[in-house]
């Protein structure tokens, strides 16, 4: 009987990494193209610092976070158009979806702020949050199937039993849940952000930070006021200030002038152009001095900020004055030179100048109860974090809010062990 040669069915070649390589490399070619295209995408007027984020992103932020978490989907769509057949790799193919890829990273550079601008329009935070997850899927996938294409997948047969559809859904409810999560985060905290920002003068950043806001489709009103409505009217203050900074003064304007200007400058953060119009008024001024220290802190100068504080509270000392403007300068001088000193890792000095500043100030007691019991959430001592936030929200109502929720913070976040009981600070 004569025997025939049995000839072996052909196998999926080994998995190596050198299988995966193309795809891993397409993937990291995807999340920075993607941030690249809708940062460079934003409507960037005169006074807006690069990069700004496209609408509906409003924060860079969002952005990293939406391309990280639509990738493993962009991925696992790319796979899902390759694996079938196990065909050969196919340079023409991955240069039709880099092509693809390209044009549309090219189209949302040149065109998307519009795009954003029009598709937004009346769409609340669900919306958006779609919106961006589409757009970044549109984005990452053509990238992903271009390196798919280099890659030889014929080994993905081995695959083929794999719960596919699960890790599907999966990826799907990643790709907007993740960043649905981190959006509403964003916005509880840069809401508190824009109220300080605002109260601190600082007009231009908080202009930003609620134009991001905005893009996002916050609700939230910030000084009871929403946000759309507060966007109108910051905009129209910082077209403002950039008109009263771009007036050339004397050479003998008189001091007010001077500092006025410089309060302009400061506000649009033009923080070199403050200083040198501010001179050498900070050494006898206490608007001055202190508007140089909270310039210095702009700029993470600290040793700068810690002088012209203490500066301005000589002045004050010197002037021996207890009306309400000189309360106010001599409260702002305090809590610009705690935050100076903490800065400087100097943290008992700035614990000791609070209490200092809270028995020289019993006016201002329910404010720097606030910031001790802030100090000491910094610096981990809980108990006495919570004492003095209590007592500022008993002495002004005005702090429930911001102080409550550090409250709950700590009391959620702190294992019971670490409320230890309260000493008072050895004076």
């Amino acid at each position: 009987m004569k025997r025939t040669k049995h000839t072996p069915a052909p196998t999926s070649p080994a998995l190596t990494p050198a299988h995966l390589a193309p795809a891993l490399a397409g993937m990291a070619v995807a999340v920075v193209m993607t941030w690249w295209a809708l940062t460079w995408a934003a409507d960037l007027p005169e006074l807006r610092s690069w990069p700004a984020a496209v609408p509906p992103f409003g924060f860079n932020l969002v952005i990293l976070v939406h391309a990280l978490a639509s990738l493993p989907l962009a991925w696992l769509l790319s796979y899902v158009a390759t694996r079938r057949g196990g065909r050969a790799p196919s340079t023409r193919g991955a240069a039709l979806f880099a092509a693809v890829a390209a044009a549309l990273a090219l189209a949302t550079m040149y065109t998307g702020s519009a795009i954003g601008n029009s598709l937004t329009a009346g769409t609340g935070f669900g919306g958006r949050l779609v919106l961006r997850t589409v757009w970044c899927l549109a984005l990452e996938l053509p990238w992903c199937l271009a390196w798919w294409m280099l890659a030889d997948t014929r080994w993905l047969k081995r695959l083929s039993g794999a719960p596919l559809r699960e890790t599907l859904i999966l990826a799907s409810v990643a790709a907007i849940g993740l960043p649905g999560m981190q959006a509403a985060n964003l916005i509880s905290t840069r809401t508190d952000t824009a109220e300080r920002l605002i109260s601190e003068n600082q007009t231009l950043r908080a202009w930003r930070v609620v134009d991001g806001l905005t893009q996002l489709g916050s609700q939230r009103r910030i000084r009871d006021t929403r946000p759309e409505t507060l966007l109108t009217a910051l905009h129209q203050q910082v077209l403002l200030h950039g008109q009263a900074a771009a007036v050339t003064l004397p050479e003998d304007a008189p001091p007010t002038a001077r500092i006025e200007q410089a309060r302009h400058l400061f506000a649009l953060e033009m923080l070199d152009d403050a200083l040198a119009a501010l001179g050498d008024l900070p050494d006898e001024n206490v608007e001055a001095a202190l508007l140089a220290a909270n310039v210095a802190a702009q700029q993470r100068r600290w040793a700068e900020s810690t002088h012209w504080s203490q500066r301005s509270l000589t002045l004050l000392d010197e002037q021996e004055s207890r009306d309400p403007a000189a309360l106010e300068q001599r409260l702002a001088s305090y809590l610009t030179l705690a935050t100076s000193l903490r800065s400087e890792k100097k943290y008992r000095q700035a614990e000791d100048l609070l209490h200092t500043a809270l028995e020289r100030l019993p006016e201002a007691s329910a404010e720097l109860h606030f910031q001790l019991g802030q100090h000491y959430e910094l610096g981990g001592n809980p108990r006495r974090a919570v004492e003095h936030l209590e007592t500022a929200i008993k002495l002004n109502p005005i702090y429930a809010k911001n102080a409550g929720a550090i409250i709950n913070m700590i009391r959620n976040d702190t294992p019971l062990c670490m409320f230890e009981p309260y000493r008072p600070v050895a004076r």
